[in-house]
């Protein structure tokens, strides 16, 4: 199967959203970018954070341009290290399989 990650990558310019959900180690994927009304862009994001026990996280994260801050929506969880799973999962929503939290 291919990775469902890897249609857009990690495409850079991108690193106040990494600052926001990332820590060192972790593994992140950008699933995807969606560009939404009155420049809203909210960035489909999967993390694997790398504690004592991964987690695999599926993060929206919503910026608003010409605004200070993004707002972080935790979409879903999945225990130890899911990356392929999440990035499927995550896939569905950006290709419009599901709605993004607003």
């Amino acid at each position: 199967m291919p990775d469902a990650c890897a249609r857009n990558g990690n495409e850079g310019g991108n690193e106040w959203m990494l600052d926001l959900i990332t820590r060192p180690g972790d593994r992140v994927a950008e699933v995807a970018r969606l560009e939404e009304p009155r420049g809203t862009r909210t960035v489909l994001a999967v993390v694997v954070h790398r504690g004592a026990e991964p987690w695999t996280h599926a993060y929206a994260v919503r910026r608003r341009e010409g605004r200070p801050g993004a707002s972080v929506h935790l979409l879903r969880v999945w225990p130890d290290d899911r990356y392929d799973a999440a990035c499927a999962w995550t896939r569905t929503l950006a290709d419009g399989g599901a709605a993004v939290p607003a």
